[in-house]
C-alpha cells in the first residue's frame, strides 16, 4: 500500500493541539455546519470539517502540508455556528501556532518563541547584543546635553547590526516557507500539478494588501478594518525606515525636517498602527470565550507590537521635550523590542504573514480556490 494511503495517528500531536489553545477539539461530531457556514471556505474539499477530524485522529502531516489551514482567517463564523461549541476556529489557529515551530529554522527557536513563560529571556538576547554592541562603541553613559539618540547609539553601526540579523530572519523565513511549499505539494490530490510559484504570486499579493478576505467574514466583520489598519501602519513605518536610510547615507539629507512626506508618513502610519492594535485588544477582550480563546502567544505578540509602537511615540516626545535621563533608557527599550518584532519574525505570530501568503498563492497556482467555480458552472 502507499504511503498516501497510510493512516499514521501521532496522539502526542492531537494532545499539543488540545494544551495549545484547540481544547475543544474532541467535542466537534462531523456535522459539516462550519464548512457550510464559512464563506472562504470552497466548494469541493471545504475546510474546516476535514482539518477537525484530521487533528482527532493525528494526521500531522495531513495537516502540516494542508494549505487550507492559511485560508481559514479565523472569522469565528463555524465556532459560532457550532451546535457542539467545538472552536473549529481555535483549533485551526492552535494547528497553525504547531506549523510554525514545526516548519522553524532552527527548531529550537521555533520552540522556545511557542513557549510564553521564555518570552523575558527571549527579550533579554536583545537587550545583551544591544549592549554589547553598546560596549564595542565605547558608549556606556548616557550622553551630556541635548537628546540625540545618535550621540548614544550612532546610526552607522545600528543600522549594520539590525540589518544583519533582520537579512537573517528574512532567509530563515524563506526556508521555512519553502519546506511549507514543499509539503503542499506532495498534499495535491491526483491529477493535480501547481503551475508555479509566479502564476498566483500577483493575485495573493493583491488578496494581501486588500485584505479582501477578511471582508469576507460574517461574525467579526471589524476584523477586517482592525488587522488593515494594523497592516498598513507597519508598511509605512517599515517605508519611513528605508527612506530615511536611504536620505541619510545616499543624498547625505539628515536630519530631516519635521514637515518632511516621510514624517507625516510617519506619523499617520504610528496612528494607524496604534489605532488597529486598540482596537484588536478591545475586539478580543470583549469576545466571549465560546467563540474565541485568546492564547498566551496572541497577548505577547500584540504587547510586543504596542510596546514598539508606544516607545517609539516616547522617544520623538522625549526627544522634544529634552529629558536625556528618560529619553535614553526608553530608546533602548525600543530598540530592544524592535529587534524582538523583526528578528523573531519566522516564530512569532508575525511568521503567519508569511505562510498565510505561501499558502494563498499555492492555492491560486495549483487551482485550489477555483474550483468551486468550476463546479458551480459545471452545474449551472
Amino acid at each position: 500500500m502507499s504511503d498516501a494511503y497510510l493512516v499514521k495517528p501521532d496522539r502526542k500531536f492531537t494532545q499539543e493541539i488540545i494544551d495549545s489553545g484547540g481544547k475543544s477539539l474532541k467535542k466537534c461530531f462531523q456535522c459539516a455546519t462550519c464548512s457550510v457556514s464559512c464563506s472562504l471556505s470552497p466548494d469541493s474539499r471545504p475546510f474546516p470539517r476535514k482539518e477537525m477530524v484530521w487533528a482527532q485522529w493525528g494526521l500531522k502531516d495531513k495537516l502540516l502540508g494542508d494549505p487550507d489551514i492559511w485560508l481559514c482567517h479565523r472569522c469565528s463564523d463555524c465556532s459560532v455556528t457550532c451546535p457542539r461549541g467545538a472552536s473549529p476556529g481555535d483549533v485551526l489557529a492552535a494547528i497553525r501556532d504547531y506549523a510554525v515551530r514545526h516548519y522553524a529554522c532552527p527548531g529550537f527557536m521555533g520552540k522556545a518563541m511557542g513557549r510564553t513563560s521564555l518570552l523575558p529571556l527571549m527579550l533579554l538576547i536583545p537587550a545583551v547584543l544591544i549592549f554589547a554592541l553598546l560596549a564595542g562603541i565605547g558608549h556606556w553613559n548616557i550622553p551630556e546635553g541635548e537628546v540625540v539618540y545618535e550621540h548614544f547609539l550612532p546610526h552607522l553601526p545600528l543600522q549594520i547590526f539590525f540589518g544583519g540579523f533582520v537579512v537573517l530572519a528574512f532567509i530563515l523565513a524563506i526556508v521555512g516557507a519553502s519546506r511549507f511549499w514543499r509539503d503542499m505539494n506532495r498534499q495535491l490530490p491526483p491529477g493535480k500539478n501547481p503551475v508555479g510559484f509566479g502564476a498566483g504570486l500577483m493575485s495573493a499579493i493583491k488578496d494581501v494588501f486588500s485584505h479582501g478576505r477578511f471582508r469576507k467574514c460574517d461574525e467579526d466583520k471589524n476584523r477586517y478594518f482592525s488587522h488593515l489598519l494594523t497592516f498598513y501602519g507597519f508598511v509605512g513605518l517599515f517605508i519611513v525606515t528605508i527612506g530615511v536610510v536611504i536620505a541619510a547615507y545616499i543624498f547625505d539629507y539628515y536630519p530631516i525636517p519635521l514637515f518632511h512626506p516621510l514624517k507625516i508618513l510617519g506619523l499617520l502610519s504610528t496612528i494607524a498602527m496604534l489605532i488597529g492594535i486598540t482596537w484588536i485588544i478591545a475586539a478580543r477582550t470583549g469576545k466571549p470565550e465560546s467563540t474565541e480563546t485568546s492564547t498566551g502567544r496572541d497577548w505577547s505578540f500584540i504587547g510586543i507590537l504596542l510596546t514598539v509602537v508606544l516607545t517609539g511615540v516616547a522617544t520623538m516626545v522625549l526627544r522634544f521635550a529634552d529629558v536625556p535621563s528618560v529619553a535614553y533608557p526608553v530608546y533602548f527599550i525600543h530598540l530592544v523590542v524592535v529587534f524582538a518584532l523583526l528578528v523573531y519574525l519566522p516564530y512569532s505570530r508575525f511568521a503567519h504573514m508569511v505562510y498565510r501568503t505561501v499558502a494563498l498563492i499555492h492555492a491560486r497556482a495549483s487551482g485550489r480556490e477555483e474550483e468551486s467555480v468550476g463546479e458551480a458552472k459545471a452545474s449551472a
